[in-house]
């Protein structure tokens, strides 16, 4: 009976030794060896695709939980300021994914991000380099075989923040939006299957935006509610200031309804319950002390 429980004994601890074997060398590659690589083909084709200096602080990488996490990424302009970037990603893919038509994401995770447009004296975008050219349409010949259907179970974006400059008005604009926050849960790809989302966002001047509802994917559509409030109207004055005989000293405007858009077949777009709020209004002649019309607060 020894003779035949050794062999087998020692056949059991081998097969130990090689699953021991595969984990320690499944966790060095995963958690050490594949950060390394993916941060280097990361930047690398990243900033060729976007024909800009491309920065990463960290990549690190679980492959017992799938996910992976990017740290302090930047993107620089070709003026030296930054045009995109975030303090943190974060992915989790579920590995049953693996065994079924579907990509299943528990948690997509942008923290900080941050983005800056920019419209140049000439009317230039600073991105104008990254809008491909239009393209003719291929002529069909198959029908296309529909990909894997995505699935996100919170898609979340915290603490944004976004700048827009125009340079090209007689007056320079600028605005800061942020912090934005933008929350969508139980998202797929799947036909006639609708996810919730929340979007929330705030300016420099305290003009304050909520925009709320279910977006579908498969047909493209969406319906909710939006808000705008505190949307100071002589801030944008650089838009219209040239066009007007009168000048804009203060207003305010709020602006909230209920919304339907679908892309499913003839594109549909419907309001209801839609409200405005104009106040604090004055408006100014050319060289007048005083408001020729005000509307009170």
């Amino acid at each position: 009976m020894n003779a035949n429980v050794v062999p087998y004994s020692r056949r059991h601890r081998r097969l130990l030794l090689w699953l021991a074997g595969l984990f320690v060398a499944f966790s060095l590659a995963g958690f050490f060896l594949a950060p390394i690589i993916l941060k280097q083909q990361l930047i690398k084709h990243a900033s060729a695709a976007l024909h800009r200096p491309v920065a990463i602080e960290q990549v690190r990488v679980n492959p017992w939980a799938f996910s992976v996490t990017i740290r302090g990424l930047s993107v620089t302009d070709h003026d030296g300021t930054e045009l995109a970037g975030w303090d943190e990603f974060y992915a989790n893919f579920q590995s049953s994914s693996l065994f079924r038509w579907t990509w299943y994401f528990d948690t997509i995770r942008f923290t900080h991000p941050r983005g800056r447009l920019l419209v140049a004296a000439d009317g230039s975008l600073n991105i104008a380099d990254l809008i491909p050219p239009a393209a003719a349409p291929a002529p069909a010949t198959t029908a296309p075989t529909r990909p894997p259907a995505i699935t996100l179970a919170h898609f979340l974006v915290e603490r944004g923040e976004f700048a827009f400059l125009d340079r090209s008005r007689s007056a320079p604009f600028e605005t800061h939006l942020g912090p934005t926050s933008f929350v969508l849960q139980n998202f797929t790809t799947r036909p006639k299957q609708s996810g919730a989302y929340t979007f929330e966002a705030v300016t420099e001047t305290g003009e304050r935006f909520a925009w709320r509802g279910a977006l579908t994917f498969d047909p493209l559509g969406s319906a909710g509610h939006f808000e705008i409030s505190g949307f100071a109207l002589p801030k944008y004055s650089p838009f219209f200031r040239d066009f007007l005989r009168f000048g804009l000293t203060s207003g305010q405007l709020a602006v909230a309804a209920d919304y339907e858009v679908s892309l499913a077949g003839e594109p549909v777009a419907r309001l209801q319950n839609a409200s405005a709020t104009l106040t604090a209004l004055q408006l100014t002649a050319p060289g007048a002390p005083e408001p020729f019309l005000a509307v009170p607060a």
